[in-house]
């Protein structure tokens, strides 16, 4: 799908029309898939060959359900960091920024001030790792890619 800039701006496209630019998108996900195992999400088998399918229909199909909301909120909102790293690798974000942010998302637990942050916030582990790969990987980075 190509987004032509000059007449909306980043905020005009739908989460639907994103569900439909990351569905015809082929690049392979790693690390992603090596973040989380996606056995929450209930959907068939959870072999390693199949992390990749269930990944991205948990993600189409939630793009797809915020149907005309803007697609930089609903990313800027997702709070499951493998579905970040996902979109990333999908969409083709360099390779060592997204490794980059994995390994920092990966190590959030590790920190001396993660408990204090996470409790005087109110925030899970995963919605801060999230929040460090949006810092790594913010919604221009990917609608830089989606628009070119």
């Amino acid at each position: 799908m190509n987004v032509d800039k000059t007449f909306n701006t980043e905020s005009n496209y739908s989460a639907t029309e994103f569900a439909e630019y990351l569905s015809v998108q082929s690049k392979p996900t790693p690390n992603a898939d090596a973040f989380g195992d996606r056995k929450d999400l209930g959907i068939g088998d959870y072999s390693a060959e199949n992390q990749h399918e269930i990944q991205k229909k948990h993600i189409i199909s939630w793009f797809e359900l915020k149907g005309n909301e803007s697609a930089k909120k609903v990313y800027n909102q997702l709070r499951d960091p493998a579905m970040r790293l996902w979109i990333a690798e999908r969409i083709g974000i360099d390779e060592k920024a997204v490794e980059m942010a994995r390994n920092e998302a990966g190590g959030a637990y590790m920190s001396d001030d993660f408990a204090d942050k996470c409790s005087k916030k109110g925030s899970s582990l995963t919605s801060h790792q999230a929040k460090i790969i949006r810092q790594h990987i913010p919604w221009d980075a990917i609608f830089d890619i989606w628009s070119s």
